[in-house]
C-alpha cells in the first residue's frame, strides 16, 4: 500500500495556498467544525515527520497509533457535518469534549489525592466542585453524565458503531469506508498493545517482526487522506472551492 510522494506533496502544496483560509474559517457559519478538522492537519502533519524520521519500530507504532485516532476523529467530524449540514459535531468537540477532559482529569487528580491521603472516595462531586472552585453552582451528577455521554461520541468504538450506521452516499465515501477506515480501525486494534505496554507488542519487539517502511507508509497514506478529506469538506461548504474537487481521490491500495 503505497501513495505517490508527488501526489502527497502536491496536496500540502495546494492546501497551503488556498487563499485567505484561516480568515474564511474564522467567519465561516461551520467555524467549529472548520477549526477541528483543519487543527487535525496540523497535529497529524507534525506526526507525520516524526515519524517518517523514526528508526525504533517500537516508538513508531506507538505514534502511529496516536496518528491514527487522530485520523478517525477528524473524518468522524467531517462524516457528521456530511450527514447533518450544521456545526453541531465541531461545537461538540470544542465544549462538551473539552468540558469532559477537563472533569475527568480534576477528578483523576483527586482520587491521586486520595491515595496519598488515604482517603477513600476522594473523587467525588462534592470535591469537584471544591476544586473548581464553583461548590455554589447547581450542577448535579446527571449534568457531569450527560456532558460525558455527549463528549463520548468521539470514542472510536463509537465512531465505528456511527459510521457502519450511518452511510453516506456518494462512491468516495463508499470506498473510504469500505477499505480505508477497515484498514485503519484493524491497524489501531493491532497497534493497542504498545499504548499500554502490553505483552504483544513485546513479543514483536523482540522477534524484530515490524516492518518499518511499511508503517511509514501507513503514516504517510493516512496524513494524505486526512488533507484530501478536509478538500471534501471545504467543497461541500462552499462552491469557491470547487477547484479542490480535482485533486479528491483515494490511493491505489492494492499497489
Amino acid at each position: 500500500m503505497k501513495i505517490n510522494d508527488n501526489d502527497l506533496d502536491k496536496v500540502i502544496m495546494v492546501l497551503n495556498e488556498i487563499e485567505d483560509l484561516l480568515p474564511y474559517i474564522e467567519k465561516s457559519p461551520f467555524v467549529c467544525t472548520l477549526s477541528a478538522y483543519y487543527n487535525f492537519i496540523l497535529k497529524i502533519e507534525a506526526l507525520n515527520k516524526d515519524i517518517q524520521q523514526i528508526e525504533s519500530g517500537y516508538t513508531l507504532r506507538v505514534l502511529l497509533r496516536v496518528s491514527i485516532e487522530h485520523f478517525i476523529v477528524a473524518y468522524y467530524i467531517l462524516y457528521k457535518y456530511m450527514l447533518k449540514n450544521t456545526d453541531s459535531t465541531g461545537e461538540d468537540y470544542y465544549g462538551c469534549y473539552r468540558i469532559s477532559e477537563s472533569l475527568k482529569r480534576n477528578m483523576y487528580d483527586l482520587g491521586t489525592e486520595g491515595i496519598l491521603q488515604g482517603i477513600d472516595k476522594n473523587a467525588n462531586l462534592s470535591n469537584l466542585k471544591k476544586k473548581l472552585g464553583a461548590k455554589d453552582i447547581d450542577f448535579k451528577q446527571s449534568d457531569v453524565d450527560e456532558i460525558h455521554t455527549i463528549a463520548g461520541q468521539f470514542g472510536i468504538k463509537k465512531i465505528q458503531s456511527f459510521i457502519l450506521k450511518n452511510r453516506l452516499p456518494g462512491n468516495f465515501f463508499h470506498d473510504v469506508n469500505k477499505t480505508v477506515i477497515p484498514d485503519f480501525l484493524s491497524l489501531y486494534n493491532r497497534l493497542s498493545s504498545y499504548i499500554h505496554g502490553g505483552p504483544s507488542a513485546e513479543d514483536e519487539f523482540n522477534n524484530k517482526i515490524i516492518d518499518i517502511a511499511k508503517d511509514k507508509e501507513w503514516n504517510k497514506t493516512l496524513f494524505f487522506l486526512t488533507i484530501v478529506n478536509f478538500f471534501i469538506l471545504l467543497t461541500s461548504i462552499d462552491e469557491k472551492f470547487d477547484y479542490l474537487r480535482q485533486h479528491i481521490k483515494i490511493p491505489d491500495y492494492n499497489q
